[in-house]
Protein backbone atom coordinates (compact mmCIF):
# COMPACT_ATOMS: atom_id res chain seq x y z
CA UNK A 1 0.00 0.00 0.00
CA UNK A 2 1.21 3.49 -0.90
CA UNK A 3 2.15 5.94 2.26
CA UNK A 4 -0.69 8.50 2.03
CA UNK A 5 1.27 10.98 3.85
CA UNK A 6 3.52 11.15 0.60
CA UNK A 7 0.62 11.21 -1.81
CA UNK A 8 -0.33 14.38 0.26
CA UNK A 9 2.62 15.89 0.23
CA UNK A 10 3.17 15.13 -3.45
CA UNK A 11 -0.77 16.95 -3.93
CA UNK A 12 0.60 19.89 -2.13
CA UNK A 13 3.71 20.11 -3.97
CA UNK A 14 2.02 19.86 -7.01
CA UNK A 15 -1.00 22.56 -6.07
CA UNK A 16 1.93 24.72 -4.87
CA UNK A 17 3.98 24.75 -8.21
CA UNK A 18 0.62 25.45 -10.01
CA UNK A 19 -0.27 28.19 -8.02
CA UNK A 20 2.91 29.77 -8.48
CA UNK A 21 2.90 28.80 -12.19
CA UNK A 22 -0.43 30.59 -12.28
CA UNK A 23 1.41 33.74 -10.07
CA UNK A 24 3.54 33.85 -12.66
CA UNK A 25 1.84 34.75 -15.16
CA UNK A 26 0.75 37.80 -14.45
CA UNK A 27 3.12 40.54 -15.78
CA UNK A 28 4.41 43.94 -13.41
CA UNK A 29 4.49 47.15 -15.39
CA UNK A 30 5.26 51.21 -14.78
CA UNK A 31 7.62 53.67 -16.42
CA UNK A 32 7.68 55.05 -19.58
CA UNK A 33 6.47 53.56 -22.67
CA UNK A 34 8.70 54.85 -25.90
CA UNK A 35 7.67 52.73 -28.69
CA UNK A 36 4.52 50.88 -30.06
CA UNK A 37 3.94 48.41 -27.37
CA UNK A 38 1.25 45.64 -26.83
CA UNK A 39 -0.05 44.26 -24.07
CA UNK A 40 -1.14 40.57 -24.96
CA UNK A 41 -3.91 38.31 -23.77
CA UNK A 42 -1.40 35.50 -23.12
CA UNK A 43 0.72 37.32 -20.33
CA UNK A 44 -2.59 39.00 -18.58
CA UNK A 45 -3.03 40.27 -16.04
CA UNK A 46 -0.97 43.53 -15.97
CA UNK A 47 -0.53 45.29 -12.91
CA UNK A 48 0.74 48.51 -13.05
CA UNK A 49 2.50 49.04 -9.78
CA UNK A 50 3.70 52.41 -10.59
CA UNK A 51 2.78 55.13 -13.24
CA UNK A 52 2.82 54.35 -16.47
CA UNK A 53 3.26 56.64 -19.01
CA UNK A 54 2.81 56.59 -22.97
CA UNK A 55 5.05 59.03 -24.92
CA UNK A 56 4.28 61.38 -27.36
CA UNK A 57 3.68 59.55 -31.16
CA UNK A 58 3.57 56.20 -29.76
CA UNK A 59 0.30 53.64 -29.22
CA UNK A 60 -0.17 51.36 -26.67
CA UNK A 61 -2.06 48.40 -27.85
CA UNK A 62 -4.15 46.45 -25.66
CA UNK A 63 -5.51 43.36 -26.89
CA UNK A 64 -9.55 42.03 -25.97
CA UNK A 65 -9.75 39.95 -22.65
CA UNK A 66 -6.84 42.14 -21.22
CA UNK A 67 -7.03 42.55 -17.37
CA UNK A 68 -4.93 45.68 -16.50
CA UNK A 69 -4.88 46.22 -12.34
CA UNK A 70 -3.64 48.72 -10.93
CA UNK A 71 -1.95 49.37 -7.74
CA UNK A 72 -3.36 52.12 -5.26
CA UNK A 73 -3.02 56.06 -6.65
CA UNK A 74 -0.83 55.18 -9.78
CA UNK A 75 -2.25 55.76 -13.21
CA UNK A 76 -1.97 55.15 -17.11
CA UNK A 77 -1.10 58.07 -18.74
CA UNK A 78 -1.34 58.58 -22.55
CA UNK A 79 0.64 61.88 -23.58
CA UNK A 80 0.04 62.99 -26.85
CA UNK A 81 0.40 59.04 -27.71
CA UNK A 82 -2.39 56.79 -28.56
CA UNK A 83 -4.27 53.88 -27.43
CA UNK A 84 -5.91 50.79 -28.59
CA UNK A 85 -8.68 49.50 -26.46
CA UNK A 86 -11.00 47.43 -28.22
CA UNK A 87 -12.55 44.20 -26.58
CA UNK A 88 -15.03 42.32 -28.47
CA UNK A 89 -18.73 40.98 -26.77
CA UNK A 90 -17.35 37.82 -25.83
CA UNK A 91 -13.58 39.29 -23.83
CA UNK A 92 -13.45 42.12 -22.71
CA UNK A 93 -10.70 44.29 -21.59
CA UNK A 94 -10.98 45.35 -17.82
CA UNK A 95 -9.17 48.15 -15.82
CA UNK A 96 -9.53 47.36 -12.08
CA UNK A 97 -7.72 47.55 -9.08
CA UNK A 98 -5.08 45.01 -7.67
CA UNK A 99 -6.33 45.62 -3.75
CA UNK A 100 -8.00 42.36 -2.14
CA UNK A 101 -10.80 44.41 -1.15
CA UNK A 102 -10.98 47.16 -3.21
CA UNK A 103 -13.10 50.58 -3.13
CA UNK A 104 -14.06 53.39 -5.49
CA UNK A 105 -11.11 55.85 -5.82
CA UNK A 106 -8.78 53.48 -4.78
CA UNK A 107 -6.14 53.98 -8.06
CA UNK A 108 -5.91 56.98 -9.70
CA UNK A 109 -7.29 57.33 -13.58
CA UNK A 110 -6.46 56.74 -17.28
CA UNK A 111 -5.48 60.30 -18.37
CA UNK A 112 -5.97 61.38 -21.93
CA UNK A 113 -3.19 64.23 -22.26
CA UNK A 114 -3.99 66.08 -25.13
CA UNK A 115 -4.61 63.02 -27.40
CA UNK A 116 -5.83 62.44 -30.97
CA UNK A 117 -9.10 60.55 -31.89
CA UNK A 118 -9.43 57.61 -28.88
CA UNK A 119 -11.39 54.96 -28.50
CA UNK A 120 -12.61 52.45 -26.05
CA UNK A 121 -15.04 49.22 -26.92
CA UNK A 122 -16.14 46.61 -24.82
CA UNK A 123 -14.29 47.79 -21.91
CA UNK A 124 -14.73 48.00 -17.81
CA UNK A 125 -13.79 50.32 -15.63
CA UNK A 126 -13.90 49.59 -11.86
CA UNK A 127 -13.03 51.38 -8.54
CA UNK A 128 -11.19 54.42 -10.17
CA UNK A 129 -10.66 57.91 -9.31
CA UNK A 130 -11.25 58.61 -12.61
CA UNK A 131 -12.15 55.54 -15.46
CA UNK A 132 -10.99 58.14 -18.30
CA UNK A 133 -10.30 61.91 -17.67
CA UNK A 134 -9.56 63.66 -20.87
CA UNK A 135 -7.55 66.86 -20.94
CA UNK A 136 -7.52 68.72 -24.06
CA UNK A 137 -8.57 66.51 -26.54
CA UNK A 138 -6.71 67.51 -29.86
CA UNK A 139 -8.38 69.97 -32.13
CA UNK A 140 -10.83 67.65 -34.02
CA UNK A 141 -10.15 65.21 -32.35
CA UNK A 142 -12.89 63.13 -30.04
CA UNK A 143 -13.13 60.73 -27.28
CA UNK A 144 -15.44 57.88 -28.47
CA UNK A 145 -16.52 55.26 -25.66
CA UNK A 146 -18.91 52.84 -26.30
CA UNK A 147 -19.82 49.37 -25.52
CA UNK A 148 -18.71 49.61 -22.02
CA UNK A 149 -19.52 49.63 -18.18
CA UNK A 150 -18.20 52.10 -15.50
CA UNK A 151 -18.69 51.09 -12.09
CA UNK A 152 -17.79 51.84 -8.65
CA UNK A 153 -15.90 54.63 -9.77
CA UNK A 154 -15.50 57.99 -8.37
CA UNK A 155 -15.99 59.52 -11.46
CA UNK A 156 -16.75 57.52 -14.35
CA UNK A 157 -15.69 60.07 -17.97
CA UNK A 158 -13.92 63.54 -16.57
CA UNK A 159 -13.65 66.23 -19.77
CA UNK A 160 -10.85 68.61 -18.44
CA UNK A 161 -10.07 70.25 -21.24
CA UNK A 162 -11.52 73.05 -23.41
CA UNK A 163 -11.34 71.38 -27.24
CA UNK A 164 -12.98 68.22 -25.47
CA UNK A 165 -15.83 66.67 -27.84
CA UNK A 166 -17.64 63.19 -26.75
CA UNK A 167 -18.99 60.49 -28.25
CA UNK A 168 -20.78 57.88 -25.61
CA UNK A 169 -23.15 54.68 -27.11
CA UNK A 170 -24.38 51.63 -25.21
CA UNK A 171 -22.98 52.75 -22.07
CA UNK A 172 -23.39 51.77 -18.18
CA UNK A 173 -22.27 53.91 -15.22
CA UNK A 174 -23.45 52.33 -11.89
CA UNK A 175 -23.06 53.40 -7.96
CA UNK A 176 -19.75 56.26 -9.35
CA UNK A 177 -19.80 58.39 -6.34
CA UNK A 178 -19.88 61.84 -8.19
CA UNK A 179 -20.86 61.48 -11.65
CA UNK A 180 -20.85 58.94 -14.34
CA UNK A 181 -20.22 61.51 -17.44
CA UNK A 182 -19.13 65.06 -16.67
CA UNK A 183 -16.90 68.20 -15.90
CA UNK A 184 -16.56 71.32 -14.08
CA UNK A 185 -16.99 73.28 -17.64
CA UNK A 186 -19.56 72.74 -19.81
CA UNK A 187 -17.93 70.49 -22.96
CA UNK A 188 -20.38 68.71 -25.92
CA UNK A 189 -20.71 66.00 -28.05
CA UNK A 190 -23.11 63.07 -27.98
CA UNK A 191 -24.37 60.28 -25.43
CA UNK A 192 -26.56 57.91 -26.86
CA UNK A 193 -28.37 54.58 -25.60
CA UNK A 194 -26.85 54.92 -22.11
CA UNK A 195 -28.07 53.89 -18.42
CA UNK A 196 -26.80 55.91 -15.61
CA UNK A 197 -28.35 54.33 -12.09
CA UNK A 198 -27.15 54.88 -8.32
CA UNK A 199 -24.94 57.67 -9.48
CA UNK A 200 -25.13 60.88 -7.06
CA UNK A 201 -25.25 62.75 -11.02
CA UNK A 202 -25.08 61.24 -13.44
CA UNK A 203 -24.84 63.76 -16.22
CA UNK A 204 -23.08 66.91 -15.09
CA UNK A 205 -22.36 70.39 -17.36
CA UNK A 206 -23.28 68.77 -20.57
CA UNK A 207 -23.63 71.06 -23.73
CA UNK A 208 -21.47 72.91 -26.05
CA UNK A 209 -22.64 76.21 -26.01
CA UNK A 210 -21.91 78.13 -29.39
CA UNK A 211 -23.55 75.20 -32.15
CA UNK A 212 -26.53 73.81 -30.52
CA UNK A 213 -25.81 70.51 -31.78
CA UNK A 214 -24.83 68.33 -28.24
CA UNK A 215 -27.15 65.74 -27.58
CA UNK A 216 -28.50 63.11 -25.04
CA UNK A 217 -31.01 60.70 -26.48
CA UNK A 218 -32.05 57.47 -25.92
CA UNK A 219 -31.30 57.12 -22.56
CA UNK A 220 -32.12 56.18 -18.68
CA UNK A 221 -31.44 57.99 -15.79
CA UNK A 222 -33.00 56.62 -12.70
CA UNK A 223 -32.41 56.44 -9.23
CA UNK A 224 -29.61 58.87 -9.15
CA UNK A 225 -29.18 62.14 -6.78
CA UNK A 226 -29.70 63.96 -9.47
CA UNK A 227 -30.05 62.67 -13.64
CA UNK A 228 -28.97 65.71 -15.28
CA UNK A 229 -27.45 68.93 -13.94
CA UNK A 230 -26.53 71.65 -15.72
CA UNK A 231 -27.79 71.62 -19.96
CA UNK A 232 -26.40 74.29 -21.92
CA UNK A 233 -27.48 74.99 -25.51
CA UNK A 234 -28.48 70.83 -25.27
CA UNK A 235 -30.93 68.47 -26.33
CA UNK A 236 -32.44 65.77 -24.23
CA UNK A 237 -34.32 63.40 -26.61
CA UNK A 238 -36.21 60.43 -25.64
CA UNK A 239 -34.65 59.89 -22.59
CA UNK A 240 -36.41 58.39 -19.29
CA UNK A 241 -35.47 60.10 -16.39
CA UNK A 242 -37.13 58.83 -13.52
CA UNK A 243 -36.89 58.22 -9.77
CA UNK A 244 -34.18 60.17 -8.57
CA UNK A 245 -33.75 61.64 -5.48
CA UNK A 246 -33.96 65.12 -6.44
CA UNK A 247 -34.15 66.62 -9.73
CA UNK A 248 -34.64 64.86 -12.82
CA UNK A 249 -32.94 67.73 -15.10
CA UNK A 250 -31.47 70.44 -13.51
CA UNK A 251 -29.71 73.50 -14.21
CA UNK A 252 -30.69 74.31 -17.55
CA UNK A 253 -30.22 77.25 -19.99
CA UNK A 254 -31.26 77.40 -23.58
CA UNK A 255 -31.67 74.04 -24.21
CA UNK A 256 -34.67 71.86 -25.44
CA UNK A 257 -36.14 68.37 -23.86
CA UNK A 258 -38.46 66.61 -26.04
CA UNK A 259 -40.17 63.58 -26.06
CA UNK A 260 -39.06 62.35 -22.36
CA UNK A 261 -40.40 60.56 -19.42
CA UNK A 262 -39.72 62.18 -16.75
CA UNK A 263 -41.52 60.99 -13.91
CA UNK A 264 -41.11 59.97 -9.72
CA UNK A 265 -38.16 62.78 -8.98
CA UNK A 266 -38.25 65.54 -6.53
CA UNK A 267 -38.77 68.05 -9.22
CA UNK A 268 -38.99 66.85 -12.66
CA UNK A 269 -37.05 69.83 -14.85
CA UNK A 270 -36.00 72.92 -13.31
CA UNK A 271 -36.86 74.20 -16.82
CA UNK A 272 -34.93 77.48 -17.89
CA UNK A 273 -36.07 77.09 -22.04
CA UNK A 274 -38.25 74.38 -24.12
CA UNK A 275 -39.98 71.14 -23.17
CA UNK A 276 -41.73 69.91 -25.51
CA UNK A 277 -44.13 66.45 -26.13
CA UNK A 278 -43.15 65.07 -22.58
CA UNK A 279 -44.81 63.03 -20.12
CA UNK A 280 -44.15 64.66 -16.17
CA UNK A 281 -45.75 62.95 -13.54
CA UNK A 282 -45.34 61.54 -10.18
CA UNK A 283 -42.90 64.27 -9.23
CA UNK A 284 -43.34 66.36 -6.10
CA UNK A 285 -43.16 69.98 -8.69
CA UNK A 286 -43.09 68.62 -12.28
CA UNK A 287 -41.76 71.44 -13.90
CA UNK A 288 -40.46 74.84 -11.80
CA UNK A 289 -39.83 77.37 -14.27
CA UNK A 290 -37.23 79.86 -13.19
CA UNK A 291 -37.36 82.13 -16.66
CA UNK A 292 -39.42 82.22 -19.54
CA UNK A 293 -39.56 79.21 -21.80
CA UNK A 294 -41.96 77.25 -24.25
CA UNK A 295 -43.68 74.70 -22.66
CA UNK A 296 -45.46 72.94 -24.96
CA UNK A 297 -47.86 69.77 -25.70
CA UNK A 298 -46.96 68.02 -23.01
CA UNK A 299 -49.01 65.80 -20.32
CA UNK A 300 -47.75 66.93 -16.74
CA UNK A 301 -50.49 65.31 -14.38
CA UNK A 302 -50.08 63.46 -10.92
CA UNK A 303 -47.39 65.48 -9.61
CA UNK A 304 -48.10 67.40 -6.42
CA UNK A 305 -47.13 70.36 -8.10
CA UNK A 306 -47.47 70.34 -11.95
CA UNK A 307 -46.08 73.64 -12.60
CA UNK A 308 -44.29 76.24 -10.35
CA UNK A 309 -43.37 79.06 -12.11
CA UNK A 310 -40.57 81.94 -10.20
CA UNK A 311 -39.42 85.12 -11.50
CA UNK A 312 -38.30 85.84 -15.53
CA UNK A 313 -40.61 86.53 -18.78
CA UNK A 314 -43.67 84.71 -19.17
CA UNK A 315 -42.95 82.57 -22.25
CA UNK A 316 -45.04 79.88 -23.66
CA UNK A 317 -47.34 77.66 -21.79
CA UNK A 318 -49.77 75.93 -24.33
CA UNK A 319 -51.45 73.07 -25.60
CA UNK A 320 -50.21 70.81 -22.48
CA UNK A 321 -52.90 68.64 -20.60
CA UNK A 322 -52.28 70.32 -16.50
CA UNK A 323 -54.61 68.23 -14.39
CA UNK A 324 -55.27 65.76 -11.61
CA UNK A 325 -52.08 67.19 -10.11
CA UNK A 326 -52.34 66.48 -5.91
CA UNK A 327 -52.07 70.27 -4.62
CA UNK A 328 -52.03 72.76 -7.52
CA UNK A 329 -51.74 72.13 -11.26
CA UNK A 330 -50.42 75.88 -11.42
CA UNK A 331 -48.40 77.66 -8.50
CA UNK A 332 -47.55 80.86 -9.60
CA UNK A 333 -44.83 82.50 -7.62
CA UNK A 334 -44.29 86.14 -8.86
CA UNK A 335 -44.39 88.48 -6.86
CA UNK A 336 -44.73 93.02 -7.45
CA UNK A 337 -48.30 92.46 -9.05
CA UNK A 338 -46.76 91.01 -12.39
CA UNK A 339 -49.62 88.87 -14.01
CA UNK A 340 -49.28 85.96 -16.54
CA UNK A 341 -51.70 84.79 -19.72
CA UNK A 342 -51.41 81.02 -20.10
CA UNK A 343 -54.27 80.10 -22.50
CA UNK A 344 -55.38 77.04 -24.37
CA UNK A 345 -54.31 74.57 -21.98
CA UNK A 346 -56.47 71.51 -21.38
CA UNK A 347 -57.40 71.53 -17.20
CA UNK A 348 -59.45 67.81 -17.01
CA UNK A 349 -62.50 70.90 -16.80
CA UNK A 350 -63.85 73.38 -18.24
CA UNK A 351 -65.82 74.99 -15.38
CA UNK A 352 -63.55 78.01 -14.65
CA UNK A 353 -64.24 77.82 -10.80
CA UNK A 354 -63.26 74.02 -10.82
CA UNK A 355 -59.64 75.02 -12.28
CA UNK A 356 -58.92 78.45 -10.41
CA UNK A 357 -59.38 76.12 -7.51
CA UNK A 358 -56.02 74.22 -8.81
CA UNK A 359 -54.12 77.45 -9.41
CA UNK A 360 -52.25 79.14 -6.72
CA UNK A 361 -51.65 82.75 -7.32
CA UNK A 362 -52.19 86.35 -6.04
CA UNK A 363 -56.12 85.19 -5.69
CA UNK A 364 -54.55 83.12 -2.73
CA UNK A 365 -52.12 85.30 -1.71
CA UNK A 366 -51.90 89.13 -2.55
CA UNK A 367 -48.10 89.67 -2.89
CA UNK A 368 -48.49 87.64 -5.81
CA UNK A 369 -49.66 88.21 -9.44
CA UNK A 370 -52.78 86.88 -11.14
CA UNK A 371 -52.93 83.97 -13.50
CA UNK A 372 -55.46 84.05 -16.48
CA UNK A 373 -55.64 81.02 -18.26
CA UNK A 374 -58.51 81.56 -20.54
CA UNK A 375 -59.56 80.22 -23.31
CA UNK A 376 -59.94 76.95 -22.13
CA UNK A 377 -58.40 74.17 -24.57
CA UNK A 378 -61.91 72.06 -25.30
CA UNK A 379 -60.00 69.79 -28.06
CA UNK A 380 -57.16 68.18 -26.09
CA UNK A 381 -54.81 69.86 -28.20
CA UNK A 382 -51.68 68.21 -26.65
CA UNK A 383 -52.97 64.98 -28.46
CA UNK A 384 -52.85 66.85 -32.11
CA UNK A 385 -49.78 65.52 -34.18
CA UNK A 386 -49.36 68.69 -36.22
CA UNK A 387 -47.21 70.85 -34.93
CA UNK A 388 -47.72 74.87 -35.49
CA UNK A 389 -44.32 75.79 -36.86
CA UNK A 390 -44.12 78.44 -34.59
CA UNK A 391 -43.95 75.99 -31.55
CA UNK A 392 -41.62 73.98 -32.23
CA UNK A 393 -37.89 73.78 -34.28
CA UNK A 394 -38.88 74.59 -37.70
CA UNK A 395 -37.25 71.34 -39.02
CA UNK A 396 -34.84 68.74 -38.18
CA UNK A 397 -32.42 66.53 -39.80
CA UNK A 398 -30.24 63.01 -39.03
CA UNK A 399 -26.91 62.22 -39.85
CA UNK A 400 -25.64 59.03 -40.30
CA UNK A 401 -23.43 56.83 -40.46
CA UNK A 402 -21.66 58.74 -37.45
CA UNK A 403 -18.89 58.35 -37.51
CA UNK A 404 -19.11 57.95 -41.52
CA UNK A 405 -16.03 57.29 -43.77
CA UNK A 406 -16.62 58.17 -47.19
CA UNK A 407 -19.82 59.42 -47.65
CA UNK A 408 -22.40 60.36 -44.89
CA UNK A 409 -26.10 60.45 -45.24
CA UNK A 410 -28.44 63.63 -44.64
CA UNK A 411 -31.96 62.93 -43.65
CA UNK A 412 -34.63 65.67 -42.83
CA UNK A 413 -37.68 64.39 -40.61
CA UNK A 414 -39.92 66.35 -43.10
CA UNK A 415 -40.03 67.15 -46.72
CA UNK A 416 -37.94 69.86 -47.24
CA UNK A 417 -37.53 71.02 -50.89
CA UNK A 418 -34.33 72.95 -51.26
CA UNK A 419 -31.23 73.28 -48.51
CA UNK A 420 -27.53 74.58 -48.89
CA UNK A 421 -25.35 72.24 -46.80
CA UNK A 422 -21.98 73.85 -45.46
CA UNK A 423 -19.48 71.87 -43.57
CA UNK A 424 -17.35 73.82 -40.98
CA UNK A 425 -14.40 72.06 -38.99
CA UNK A 426 -14.14 73.31 -35.46
CA UNK A 427 -12.08 76.25 -36.17
CA UNK A 428 -15.32 77.55 -37.71
CA UNK A 429 -13.22 76.59 -41.33
CA UNK A 430 -15.45 76.15 -43.99
CA UNK A 431 -14.62 73.03 -46.11
CA UNK A 432 -17.17 72.61 -48.27
CA UNK A 433 -20.95 73.84 -49.48
CA UNK A 434 -23.47 71.80 -51.85
CA UNK A 435 -27.14 71.98 -52.54
CA UNK A 436 -29.69 69.31 -52.04
CA UNK A 437 -33.38 69.33 -53.05
CA UNK A 438 -34.84 65.93 -51.71
CA UNK A 439 -35.48 64.73 -48.06
CA UNK A 440 -32.41 62.50 -48.01
CA UNK A 441 -29.36 62.78 -49.97
CA UNK A 442 -25.96 61.55 -49.80
CA UNK A 443 -22.74 64.09 -49.27
CA UNK A 444 -19.17 63.37 -49.88
CA UNK A 445 -16.88 63.63 -47.34
CA UNK A 446 -14.01 61.61 -48.27
CA UNK A 447 -11.81 64.23 -49.15
CA UNK A 448 -11.97 65.44 -45.24
CA UNK A 449 -9.39 64.68 -43.07
CA UNK A 450 -9.94 62.76 -39.53
CA UNK A 451 -11.96 64.39 -37.46
CA UNK A 452 -15.06 66.33 -36.05
CA UNK A 453 -16.94 68.61 -38.17
CA UNK A 454 -20.20 70.62 -38.11
CA UNK A 455 -22.89 70.23 -40.72
CA UNK A 456 -25.13 73.29 -41.37
CA UNK A 457 -28.58 73.06 -42.79
CA UNK A 458 -29.90 76.23 -44.30
CA UNK A 459 -33.80 76.44 -45.65
CA UNK A 460 -36.09 78.41 -46.13
CA UNK A 461 -37.21 77.45 -42.70
CA UNK A 462 -33.85 78.41 -41.03
CA UNK A 463 -30.19 77.03 -39.77
CA UNK A 464 -29.96 73.69 -38.13
CA UNK A 465 -26.36 72.23 -37.09
CA UNK A 466 -25.60 68.52 -36.14
CA UNK A 467 -22.24 67.16 -35.79
CA UNK A 468 -20.39 64.31 -37.71
CA UNK A 469 -16.91 62.28 -36.96
CA UNK A 470 -14.96 61.87 -40.37
CA UNK A 471 -13.07 58.32 -39.61
CA UNK A 472 -10.55 56.62 -42.07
Amino acid sequence: MKNPIKKILASIILLTAFSLAVKAQSTNVSGGIYSNTTWTLANSPYIVTDTVVVFPGVTLTIEPGVVVKFDDDVRLEIRQASIIAQGTVADSITFTSNAASPTAGIWSEILLNDCPNITFNHCSFRYATTAIRSYNVSVNGILIVKNSNFNNNSYGIDRAGNNDEILVDTCNFNNNIIYGIGSDSQFGGIINYCNFTFNQIGIQRFGDGANYSSIIKNCTLKQNNMGIFSLWRARVENCTINNNNQDGISDNAESTIINCIIDSNDIGVVLADSILNCEIKYNNIGISVLHGGSIIKNIIEDNNIGIKKFYGSQGSILCNKICNNTSYDFYYNVTQGSNISIPNNYWCSTDSATIASHIYDGYDNINLGLVNFMPIDTLSCYLITENPRNYFEPFSFNVYPNPAFDNLTLKFTQNTPKATIKIYNLLGELKSTSMISHQEAKINISDLSNGLYILEAATENGIMRQKFIKRY
